[in-house]
C-alpha cells in the first residue's frame, strides 16, 4: 500500500520501507537539519523516535518537541509540518513509522473486546481518534525495536511474529492511552467507569495506606475481578501504579531543598526509608539524593 506522503529531498531524508500484510514500516534517515517538511499517512500510524530530535507541527496542537523513547499515534491523514534542527550527516535523525492496516486493528480489537467483557463489559478497546503523543514503556520499545529488528533480519515465520507483535504492541499502547485518559481527567471520565474513582481516590491519598479491598469497592467489584481488570485495561496492576505514582510524588517534593529525604518517602507513603530509596533507584536509575543534586 502507498502509504506515506512526504516532501523531504532524498538529499536530506532516506526512507526504507518493509512491507507485510498487516502493516508497513517505514524507516526514516535525516541527515540535514530542515524545516516544515509535510509528511502525511493515509492509514493510522505509530510513530517511534530512535535519535536526534523534531519539532512537530500538527494541525489541532502546539508545537512540541519529539525525542528518543517517545512515540506518537498519528490518524489517517493528519497533516504534519516536521522540523529537523539538529540532524546532520555524522548525527542523523531517526524515526520509524508502523502504517497499520485498517481492517488489523479492527480485528485485534473486536478480539480484546470479547475477551474482556469477561471481567468488565463497561469498556471497549480503541485506538485514539486523535494524535496521542506519550512516551514510551520498556515494553513498547521492546516490541518496536523487535519489529524493526525482525524486519531487517529475513527469516521463515518473521512474518507471523511481526504480527504476534503489533497485536500486543496495539494492547499495550491502548492501556497507556486508557490510563492517560484517566490522569489527564482527573480521575473523572463517564459516570460508570470503574477506574475513574479508583485513580481519583489515589492520587488523592498517597501519603496514606492504601489497601486493595478499598479499592476494589470503589470500583463496585470483588477484589479478585478488580485486580485481573484493572491490569488487562490500564497494563499494571494496582499495586505497581499505586509504587508509580508515590515516586512521582517523591520527585515533585525533592525539588524542595528544606525537605528532608525520609520527610520525603513519609509524605510520599513510604514507612521503610531503605525501602524507598531501593524502590526509587529501581524507576529513577538514580537514589533519592543523587536525583536531588541533578535536578
Amino acid at each position: 500500500m502507498t502509504t506515506a506522503n512526504s516532501q523531504a529531498q532524498p538529499a536530506i531524508e532516506q526512507r526504507r520501507v518493509y512491507s507485510y500484510p498487516q502493516c508497513e514500516l517505514n524507516v526514516f534517515e535525516t541527515t540535514q537539519q530542515a524545516a516544515a517538511i509535510p509528511l502525511r499517512f493515509s492509514h493510522l500510524t505509530i510513530m517511534s523516535m530512535m535519535r536526534g530530535k523534531k519539532i512537530m507541527h500538527l494541525d489541532d496542537q502546539r508545537p512540541f518537541d519529539y525525542l528518543p523513547g517517545e512515540s506518537l499515534i498519528i490518524p489517517a491523514h493528519q497533516h504534519m509540518l516536521i522540523d529537523y534542527p539538529e540532524a546532520n550527516l555524522h548525527d542523523p535523525t531517526q524515526c520509524t513509522a508502523l502504517v497499520l492496516e485498517d481492517h488489523f486493528i479492527q480485528q485485534t480489537f473486536s478480539q480484546l473486546d470479547m475477551h474482556y467483557q469477561a471481567f468488565d463489559n463497561n469498556h471497549s478497546w480503541i485506538m485514539p481518534s486523535s494524535a496521542f503523543h506519550f512516551v514510551n514503556s520498556a515494553e513498547i520499545t521492546a516490541i518496536i525495536s523487535k519489529i524493526v529488528r525482525l524486519s531487517m533480519d529475513h527469516k521463515p515465520m518473521n512474518e507471523l511474529r511481526i504480527e504476534l507483535s503489533l497485536k500486543e504492541l496495539l494492547v499495550l499502547i491502548a492501556q497507556q492511552q486508557h490510563l492517560s485518559h484517566l490522569e489527564q481527567t482527573g480521575g473523572y471520565t463517564n459516570g460508570d467507569d470503574h477506574f475513574s474513582h479508583v485513580v481519583h481516590f489515589i492520587k488523592q491519598h498517597l501519603s496514606e495506606k492504601i489497601s486493595i479491598d478499598k479499592l476494589s469497592r470503589l470500583a463496585y467489584m470483588s477484589r479478585t475481578n478488580f485486580f485481573k481488570s484493572f491490569k488487562m485495561y490500564l497494563g499494571l496492576s494496582p499495586a505497581d501504579y499505586i509504587l508509580r505514582e508515590r515516586i512521582s510524588l517523591a520527585k515533585q517534593l525533592l525539588q524542595d531543598p528544606t525537605i528532608s529525604i525520609a520527610e520525603v518517602a513519609y509524605q510520599s507513603g513510604f514507612n521503610n526509608i531503605p525501602y524507598f530509596i531501593r524502590q526509587f533507584k529501581k524507576q529513577e536509575r538514580l537514589t533519592p539524593g543523587e536525583y536531588r543534586v541533578g535536578s
